[in-house]
């Protein structure tokens, strides 16, 4: 099979992805510019979106049929979110 077919799995977890490293990126302005009123549901909407890609890249890497480039990149930008959660939660754990 040359072309292989996009799951909505597959869309699925580049999306949330997409979507958390997006909110990430924007926290700091949104926050400023809204005088932090919607800081904590901002939070909350990056925990529940890293944790629903982690599940989501399990469930889509362990698929034959959806092994596609988007899979990969959405696996990617999932390890890339879950490290910088991870490296914050240590850092304000230890030295704040």
């Amino acid at each position: 099979m040359n072309g292989r077919i996009k799951s909505p799995k597959t869309v699925l977890l580049f999306c949330v992805s997409l979507f958390v490293s997006l909110l990430m990126v924007l926290l700091d302005p949104i926050a400023m510019a809204t005088n932090e009123f919607v800081t904590m549901p901002m939070i909350l909407l990056i925990v529940v979106g890293a944790v629903l890609s982690v599940i989501l890249a399990c469930i889509v890497l362990n698929a034959k049929e959806s092994s596609t480039i988007l899979a990969l990149l959405g696996f990617l930008l999932t390890i890339g979110n879950a490290s910088i959660i991870a490296f914050f939660i240590y850092f304000g754990a230890n030295f704040a």
